[in-house]
């Protein structure tokens, strides 16, 4: 199972949305994707989304205004590195998130393998028994072959006495 990227609950592969640009997935309605919607391959999530720049806006007064204020005050270019390096170590993230998950995960198949060496074992023991029950029903059979041809044989010898 899979944990969606948005709200960190469980999600089926099935139900899921998948980005075109990273590997996460999303449930539909935390993304706001109706169940109907058909999904395309080159769909975003939210976070890919936010990445991609709008356009070229580099004549606009706004944007002349951050040049400037990058040169006048370089802790506000510093504050947006970090934004830029908590948008690139989402995967950093999600592998430190998954990691747990799959040592849970190794756990639990060690326990299953556990379970099924015992349980052969138990077969193990189950067909050494049958064996041995048919070893002890195959005497037992020839034992009571044994004793109808004896007692054949003297009811045999008891008749001929009689006559």
């Amino acid at each position: 199972m899979v944990k969606c990227g948005a709200c960190g609950k469980f999600l089926s592969t099935a139900e899921a949305v998948k980005c075109g640009q990273c590997p996460v997935l999303y449930h539909r309605a935390c993304v706001g994707v109706s169940d109907r919607s058909k999904i395309y391959e080159r769909w975003q999530c939210p976070e890919c989304k936010k990445t991609v720049p709008k356009g070229n806006n580099s004549s606009t007064p706004v944007k002349g205004m951050v040049a400037e204020s990058e040169i006048l005050n370089p802790t506000i270019s510093g504050t947006s590195n970090d934004s830029e390096k908590t948008a690139t170590s989402s995967p950093e993230s999600f592998h430190r998130e998954l990691i747990p998950e799959i040592r849970l995960f190794r756990e639990e198949l060690c326990r299953v393998r556990e379970e099924l060496k015992d349980f052969r074992r138990d077969m193990v023991e189950i067909r050494e028994s049958l064996v041995m029950s048919n070893k002890r029903m195959d005497e037992m059979e020839s034992r009571i072959s044994i004793l109808e041809q004896k007692t054949q044989s003297n009811s045999n010898r008891k008749l001929g006495a009689v006559v």
